[in-house]
């Protein structure tokens, strides 16, 4: 038997994923819900764990574990389908020491139907061990129906129940969510008494609605260890047999080269030379993105050179965007920590299939976003116009980003944005072309 775990918080979709489990599995399971914080009706069909003040994730997938009947545990989200056939080979594949994950489909929450051509297969991590996506490690039509693979997230993963507790189940001391897809990769990959393997069946589709698509799906911010705190305690559990799986999938990103210095080789194209020697042109008149922004509203070389001029001054790591477009491109490829919010759902997936390392979030543009000490610097593009962007500048001006680069200063409606929030900050540089990028710093206090 295999029993399913799902953990659940205010969940619209709960009772779909369950119906949608056992109408496509073939063979026995039994669901269990662990309900956190809610009081809600759900399928008689399902074991349910009430837990009416949340204890997290992690708890509540031990607790699940400690009370399941079946021989394997498959944990799964709570806004989900599985296609047909899941359970059969999933478990054909999850043997002894390994765990086994599914290919991650985005859904249409309206028809319940997997979107096409949104397909996440591999995972890998970074050298501060934070999950990415790695579609471009192998695409999945040159796949064999089971790959190994780095990593996985946190959704759609089968594990026998005596190799979970071998493992010594879910760390409930890293907090009640985050870090559990890379907690599990090094858990099987690098255990010193019962290493394993980590296995993707390509042949298994998990859709997924996303929260950044979906009103219904909401995110939360749970209790967390941070992310220098996840890196330095399991370093010092595993050591190098963390080494010795870079070694063996040897990520793109695992270690960044520090970037030397950027120049205009010509009023087209940026050179970023990095201090192993390498150098990575990018062409200015490259389109990049499906965008409508005019011509004349895309940044500039004379606008990069400000922008980069004050990331170097203020040895910016992380960034905020409003509005993706070529600085996306320019500021990923430098390896700066980025979170772009774009308000054009049509746009997001072609942003992260180009650029998986970019968070992308989807929003209206009509509220302030938290962004409160996350971030050494923002960067002010959009969402497109001028007129609709009081909310891009209301969430700088609350937060405690300390520089801003506001890129179409000169607009009208900008301006009156600029004048009502940033009127007590300082110039830190403007275009002297006048092309309207504009930068601002915080004064003290």
């Amino acid at each position: 038997m295999i029993s399913v775990i799902i953990p659940a918080r205010n969940e619209v979709y709960l009772n779909k994923t369950i119906e949608n489990l056992y109408k496509n599995a073939r063979g026995e399971i039994e669901v269990i819900v662990v309900l956190e914080g809610e009081s809600a009706k759900v399928d008689s069909r399902a074991r349910v764990i009430p837990h009416m003040n949340p204890l997290g994730r992690r708890v509540g997938m031990n607790e699940a574990a400690g009370i399941a009947k079946g021989e394997y545990l498959f944990h799964i989200d709570a806004h989900c389908s599985m296609s047909q056939r899941w359970d059969i080979k999933l478990r054909e594949s999850c043997q002894d020491n390994t765990l086994v994950v599914s290919v991650i489909s985005a859904m249409d929450e309206n028809t319940w139907e997997n979107r096409p051509g949104h397909d996440y297969t591999f995972v890998r991590f970074n050298k501060n061990l934070e999950e990415k996506w790695w579609g471009q490690h192998k695409r999945l039509e040159d796949c064999e129906i089971v790959e190994e693979t780095m990593a996985l997230t946190g959704c759609g993963w089968m594990i026998r129940k005596d190799y979970y507790w071998a493992l010594g189940g879910c760390d409930e001391s890293l907090g009640e969510l985050c870090h559990l897809g890379v907690e599990w990769a090094l858990k099987v990959w690098c255990h010193h008494k019962y290493p394993g393997r980590l296995l993707l069946r390509t042949d298994v589709f998990c859709g997924h609605v996303f929260s950044t698509s979906s009103k219904n799906v909401h995110r939360f911010d749970p209790q967390r260890l941070g992310v220098e705190d996840f890196r330095d305690r399991m370093y010092e559990k595993y050591g190098d047999k963390i080494e010795q799986l870079r070694n063996k999938f040897n990520p793109p990103d695992w270690k960044v080269s520090e970037v030397k210095e950027v120049v205009t080789k010509t009023e087209q194209t940026i050179c970023i030379k990095k201090d192993d020697g390498s150098e990575d042109i990018i062409d200015m008149t490259k389109v990049y993105f499906p965008t409508e922004r005019p011509k004349d509203s895309m940044i500039t070389y004379t606008d990069w050179r400000l922008l980069w001029q004050s990331i170097c001054d203020h040895s910016v790591k992380s960034m905020v965007e409003f509005g993706p477009g070529l600085s996306t491109e320019i500021l990923d490829r430098l390896g700066i920590k980025l979170t772009s919010y774009e308000t054009k759902e049509s746009l997001l997936a072609k942003y992260k299939e180009q650029m998986p390392n970019v968070d992308f979030v989807l929003w209206d543009g009509k509220h302030t976003i938290d962004i409160n000490g996350q971030y050494d610097m923002a960067f002010i593009d959009g969402p497109f116009g001028g007129e609709n962007r009081e909310f891009s500048y209301k969430s700088v001006a609350e937060s405690g980003v300390k520089i801003v680069a506001c890129h179409d200063s000169n607009r009208k409606a900008d301006k009156v944005w600029i004048d009502k929030y940033f009127a007590d900050w300082k110039k830190g540089g403007e275009n002297p072309l006048k092309t309207g990028l504009l930068v601002l710093e915080k004064q003290n206090g």
